[in-house]
Order: structure tokens, then C-alpha cells, then sequence
């Protein structure tokens, strides 16, 4: 195997089909025990979309493509081709249990959570890339009003998360809501002990 031919590139010059030698790109090989990461770094190196992985008799096992190993780190990736089902479910303590594939643009509809500023697709790429390779299960990240929690993992691919809303703000109102009834009870029993003086 000495290249490969991207679709784009089979574009018709002056009425003909380009020298396919011309047009050809350079092929990445990889053994088949190969890491995920190692290869995407490779991939990164190499500036190429396309590996061919080898058997360890020198064969062609098969091929991966920079789509394949990020849905592997991060879950899958849609396109505007691919059918989205249902992947977030209402719980009935407000909370939602979301699949890590869900993409961004869908929670952000559905429930208004703000990622403008994120530069992944997926929930799962989100929270992934802001804990890092070291994220285990019961991490969390708080985006905007909301904290999500990782719930579970394949690899290091973060397959379901759950969302809740972050309870700071209503927290604090009760407390304040506490301290004022414990100084009106205060006052009460203060006024009571003046009216039995007299």
C-alpha cells in the first residue's frame, strides 16, 4: 500500500481526473497493539485523518480514522447525517442522566445549560477534557448553574453523566430564611419576659 485518496481531492482539472500519484496521501502504519493515545498522537504528527493497522505477520488488519479513535476517548461523534436518539432521561429527584454522547448543542435546548464558550461537541468531551485522564467515577466539573457528575466510564471514554442543578443559591436563601425566624422567635420571647415585669 503506498497511499490513499481523499474524496475531495478527486475533483475533475480542466475537464480530467488528476495523476492519482499526484493526489495521493502519505499512509500512517501502526502495529495492532498500539495505544489509543499514542496513535492519535501519531496521527497528530503526521498531520493524516487514516492509519492502516498491521498484524504481527506484517499483514493489513484493517483501518482506523481519526473519527474512530476520538469516539473512543470521548463517545461518539454526529454528524448531521446520523439519527440522535433520546439520550437524556428526567429523573424525578430534578436531576437528568445523560449519555456521554449526547451532543452539547441538544442539553443546552433541552435544558438551558450555557456552553458557548465550549470548544468539544459532546458531553462526554466536555467533562473529559477538564478532569483530564485521570477522571474516575463520582468526578464532577460544575458548568455554569449546573454540576455534572461522571457516572460511568469505558476506558476513558466518560459514557453517562449526571446533571443537577447546583443548590448554592437556595441554600443560601434558607439560611437566611433560618436566621431571620430565629431572631424574630428571639425578639418575641424578649417582649414577652418585658410584659410580665410589668
Amino acid at each position: 500500500m503506498i497511499g490513499y485518496v481523499h474524496l475531495k481531492d478527486l475533483v475533475f482539472v480542466d475537464g480530467k481526473l488528476p495523476s492519482l500519484k499526484t493526489i495521493k496521501r502519505k499512509v500512517c502504519f501502526v502495529p495492532s497493539s498500539a495505544k489509543a493515545i499514542k496513535l492519535l498522537e501519531k496521527l497528530q504528527e503526521e498531520r493524516s485523518h487514516l492509519a492502516v493497522v498491521v498484524d504481527e505477520f506484517g499483514g493489513m488488519a484493517g483501518i482506523l480514522t481519526l473519527e474512530n479513535i476520538l469516539e473512543q476517548l470521548v463517545g461518539d461523534i454526529h454528524d448531521e447525517f446520523d439519527d440522535e436518539p433520546l439520550k437524556l432521561n428526567a429523573l424525578a429527584d430534578g436531576t437528568w442522566l445523560a449519555d456521554g454522547a449526547i451532543r452539547l448543542e441538544t442539553l443546552g435546548q433541552q435544558i438551558g445549560i450555557d456552553f458557548s464558550k465550549a470548544e468539544e461537541d459532546t458531553l462526554g468531551g466536555y467533562v473529559f477534557s477538564r478532569l483530564s485522564s485521570q477522571l474516575r467515577v463520582g468526578d464532577g466539573v460544575d458548568v455554569t448553574d449546573y454540576h455534572l457528575e461522571v457516572m460511568a466510564l469505558e476506558g476513558l471514554r466518560v459514557t453517562q453523566v449526571k446533571i443537577r442543578p447546583n443548590q448554592k443559591d437556595s441554600n443560601e436563601a434558607t439560611g437566611f430564611n433560618l436566621m431571620a425566624e430565629t431572631h424574630s422567635t428571639k425578639t418575641l420571647t424578649q417582649f414577652r419576659q418585658l410584659n410580665d415585669m410589668f
